[in-house]
């Protein structure tokens, strides 16, 4: 009893001196680029770390958004009336995966920023409301 309880206090005290960093998050420091009031999340970096693209519901519905790594240029990419979610660059930075529910399920899409075209990747018939999370080997072969 006595171990666990030195370990619990030895866990508290690191998450203390944690909070006790100047402005910095275990990870590093962390800065708000984006300050449009609707809720903006799942960032997604491309691969030489230009842009960056976003789910947010600015419209009543999720889409996909994208914007410079510094914050400007925000942009629709997919935002329509169905939800579009979870967006992820693949390793080329042209093509963006994410899912959507367009179709009456959730199901993977891929989003060509070059030619402005949406393709269905893969049909599995999901619950709405489930989450597929999607992503790409860093090759982009799967």
């Amino acid at each position: 009893m006595l171990i666990v309880r030195i370990y619990c206090i030895a866990i508290l005290l690191f998450a203390l001196k944690l909070q006790a960093q100047d402005s910095l998050s275990y990870w590093g420091k962390e800065k708000i680029i984006s300050s449009h009031p609707a809720s903006d999340r799942h960032p997604s970096y491309s691969a030489d770390g230009k842009k960056i693209v976003f789910e947010s519901n600015r419209s009543g519905k999720w889409g996909i958004y994208s914007m410079n790594s510094d914050g400007s240029n925000q942009q629709p990419l997919v935002a329509d009336s169905f939800n579009n979610r979870i967006p992820s660059f693949y390793p080329d930075s042209e093509l963006i995966l994410f899912e959507s529910d367009r179709s009456g399920y959730i199901e993977l899409y891929c989003y060509d920023t070059g030619q402005n075209k949406l393709a269905k990747l893969f049909s599995k018939k999901q619950f709405l409301y489930s989450q597929t999370f999607g992503a790409c080997s860093p090759d982009g072969n799967y």
